[in-house]
């Protein structure tokens, strides 16, 4: 598979605290990899870094083959980084089409009238109908975002991450505070779209790290410790005592 985000011996200090301790690892594409460790492991810093809102002390990130180590986070993504969490565009009042329709908006930076013909152009319901049907709200489309639940909120960032014509998705917490019921959609809705755009999932819960994730690296003290697949994880002596809590 293409590599489409490859971390080359990233290092990070902070005085005499090493964050981030010759840090490899890539996402490739059609693939979900998750990132887990246990709390102060690192990884916020890590992600900082990858999103340019750290700069690291040495070593090279790299998207799709270009050097982006020293770019701007809104460099980043215009190249094609989306982060779940840092969607705070949401409006209340517009419905769940118009949402998401504003985003491709401002990624074709192209000026349509909201209340005119743009509804009434196929090509941009097309574009916008693939969308929601991917994130499962199609038939919720005219609906306000101010009359959804914390789950189809979620959902609705996804679609507008999607909207941005990402080269990656970067997911942190994404099943937090969900029920039981939205959690199993939203892995049926990662599962959909990591074929379009690879996932980097940060996540605390375990079964759905191990149900969804093709690969997953463990961040210990700074250090990714082992990576592979779910198997090779959970069999992992050194995982299973630093992470895992057993032997």
């Amino acid at each position: 598979m293409n590599k489409i985000l490859k971390i080359v011996n990233l290092k990070k200090n902070f005085g005499a605290i090493t964050a981030s301790n010759d840090i490899n690892f890539c996402l490739e594409k059609g693939e979900i990899h998750a990132l887990i460790g246990p709390n102060g492991a690192g990884k916020s810093t890590l992600i900082k870094q990858i999103m340019g809102e750290i700069k690291q002390d040495s070593g090279e990130i790299i998207l799709s083959g270009i050097n982006i180590s020293n770019l701007k986070t809104e460099d980043r993504i215009h190249l094609g980084f989306a982060r779940s969490f840092q969607i705070t565009d949401v409006i209340s009042d517009f419905t769940i089409f118009q949402n998401v329709l504003l985003a491709k908006i401002g990624k074709e930076k192209t000026f349509y009238n909201f209340y005119s013909s743009i509804d009434s152009s196929e090509f941009a319901l097309e574009q916008i109908k693939s969308i929601l049907l991917k994130i499962d709200l199609w038939d919720k489309k005219e609906t306000p975002a101010s009359l959804l639940s914390h789950g189809e909120r979620r959902q609705l960032e996804i679609g507008i991450a999607l909207a941005l014509d990402p080269k990656l998705i970067l997911l942190d917490e994404p099943m937090a505070g969900l029920s039981l019921d939205k959690i199993e959609k939203m892995k049926v809705i990662f599962n959909q779209i990591k074929n379009d755009v690879p996932i980097l999932l940060i996540e605390h819960n375990m079964d759905v790290v191990f149900s969804i994730a093709n690969r997953i690296s463990v961040l210990v003290n700074g250090k990714i410790i082992a990576s592979g697949s779910s198997s090779e994880i959970k069999s992992n002596l050194d995982v299973r005592k630093a992470y895992l809590g057993t032997a």
